[in-house]
């Protein structure tokens, strides 16, 4: 199991009121070698005296969506294995495919629609 590191300050007001779960998530895109630099990073910038938090959350974001879109490259960009079928589904497919009528296309829908009699009631007519 992948171990998060975390920054130590953060903001935090109550459980509610928190940024933890949104700077975990933006902390599990990072590699687990450079987190701790991330962390320290986002600690510098948070602690900063004007704008500490903003530059911070800014900062960590911008980190996460860079290693978010490199995963997604190298996903795309790796070879897709073929999938094999087992030659009994395949003979049963071909069966299906080329039998000449389906057991289940004998059988028509019949149409139906509803209409208002004289007495009122609605009723369906065949």
């Amino acid at each position: 199991m992948n171990r998060l590191i975390m920054p130590l300050f953060y903001y935090y007001k109550n459980p509610t009121l928190s940024d933890r779960k949104w700077i975990a998530q933006r902390m599990k895109e990072v590699p687990e070698k450079l987190q701790q630099e991330v962390s320290n990073n986002y600690d510098n910038n948070y602690l900063k005296p004007k704008n500490g938090r903003d530059t911070a959350n800014k900062y960590l974001n911008g980190v996460a969506t860079e290693f978010r879109i490199e995963r997604q490259n190298r996903a795309r960009d790796k070879p897709k294995e073929q999938i094999v079928t087992p030659p009994a589904i395949k003979k049963k497919v071909n069966n299906l495919v080329n039998s000449p009528v389906s057991e289940f296309a004998k059988f028509k829908v019949a149409k139906t629609r509803q209409f208002k009699s004289d007495d009122g009631l609605w009723t369906k007519k065949l």
